[in-house]
């Protein structure tokens, strides 16, 4: 079978299973559990392919696999293209004009490296050409949005225009002064 080589590795997703990633041919393979989950992954496909900013996907109904493009840099204050602001109200606008809610915003900062260990969770991509790309669709919906908060292109905005990281570390270095000062004095009263 075409997909017996590929090094699957188990996916953190409730509905899909496996993920292998080609970086060669700048391929992502998602496997899911059952082909419900990709008649509806494909119907949303289907509305939202439209838009130039959604990754181009094949579906294997006879495998239960999706094929996309493998997108390799996550959107961040680092790699942010110098037009990001206007891109990302761009496609909230497009979404918006047609009704259509993703419910699933997420950059996926990974604020110290060794904790994410090379992983992202974010849906919000920088292809070759600096076009920010939106992926993950299975929480699309039309009408009517599933959480406001999920959908909320300020919080994308900010996270990208300021350096996250270096407040994540001031915060937690100011947590642990407070800790290490409380375990101090703890044990100097004893």
């Amino acid at each position: 079978m075409i997909y017996d080589n590929l090094e699957w590795i188990e996916s953190s997703g409730f509905t899909c299973t496996h993920i292998c990633v080609d970086k060669d041919k700048g391929i992502i393979y998602k496997k899911y559990k059952k082909v419900d989950s990709l008649y509806d992954i494909y119907d949303i496909y289907t509305r939202v392919k439209k838009f130039d900013f959604v990754p181009r996907a094949e579906f294997d109904f006879n495998n239960n696999i999706i094929i996309e493009q493998y997108m390799n840099t996550p959107l961040n204050y680092h790699t942010k293209p110098i037009n990001y602001e206007q891109q990302l109200l761009n496609i909230h606008d497009q979404l918006q004009s047609h009704n259509f809610y993703h419910n699933d915003y997420k950059l996926g900062i990974g604020f110290i490296p060794p904790y994410n260990k090379g992983k992202t969770h974010s849906h919000f991509f920088v292809d070759k050409y600096n076009n920010i790309i939106l992926i993950d669709w299975n929480c699309f919906s039309i009408g009517i949005t599933a959480n406001p908060y999920s959908n909320n292109m300020s919080r994308i905005i900010f996270f990208c225009k300021y350096n996250m990281v270096c407040i994540y570390i001031i915060t937690q270095l100011i947590l642990i002064s407070i800790i290490s000062y409380c375990i101090y004095k703890l044990k100097c009263k004893n």
